[in-house]
């Protein structure tokens, strides 16, 4: 995520799928949850530029 912060990016997201359990993974790296659909999430990690 260096990369994206100094190419001057202020945030990421993803789409993951409900039932992965890469979800917690992506909430330990600080992504939210922005959207709830039916059967995925949408997250958002806001990046710090140093």
């Amino acid at each position: 995520m260096n990369t994206l912060c100094e190419n001057g990016y202020k945030k990421v997201s993803l789409s993951v799928d409900k039932t992965n359990y890469a979800v917690s993974m992506y909430r330990r790296f600080g992504f939210e949850t922005i959207v709830e659909r039916e059967h995925d999430y949408l997250m958002v990690k806001h990046l710090n530029r140093k």
